[in-house]
């Protein structure tokens, strides 16, 4: 199912994948843009987590979660937990100066914050981040604040 554009409507129904999906903090436009074009990246993809215990003919509802794609650059909780914390300077979400963790935890599992000084080894470049680990994810963004400027 792709998601809609107006996903603040009033009276929005709760079966809106997106928006029954989705922690309060990322039902926005910008949110919904920001996850779209991560999925057409192949960064991350949508997955059933019960499909193996589902009883399609009683009429069960699939479980979605989002999670890094399997063939694509984010291959650790780490690289996640970057993606996140770039996630929240794009999406301007940031509590006091810093990443608002609680929304990705919510959506992507516990911990983020903690591994993410797990970029933070040997070998440091630029800013304390292994670049070779995040230039996707640079990348990324870059590409997005690219196209949003020309919009």
């Amino acid at each position: 199912m792709k998601p809609q554009n107006n996903i603040l409507e009033p009276g929005r129904p709760e079966t809106d994948f997106f928006y029954y999906n989705m922690p309060a903090a990322f039902r926005t436009g910008k949110a919904l843009e920001l996850f779209t074009a991560a999925e057409r990246a192949g960064l991350l993809c949508w997955t059933i987590t019960n499909q193996a215990e589902m009883d399609f003919d009683a009429g069960a509802e699939p479980n979605f979660e989002l999670r890094p794609a399997p063939t694509g650059p984010i291959k650790t909780r780490a690289q996640l937990a970057y993606w996140c914390k770039r996630a929240c300077l794009y999406l301007g979400i940031e509590r006091g100066g810093t990443t608002n963790w609680k929304p990705f935890e919510a959506l992507f599992g516990a911990g983020l914050k903690r591994t993410l000084h797990d970029l933070y080894t040997n070998g440091l470049v630029g800013d304390g981040i292994r670049l070779e680990l995040v230039k996707p994810i640079n990348d990324f963004f870059a590409t997005l604040n690219t196209s949003t400027n020309e919009q």
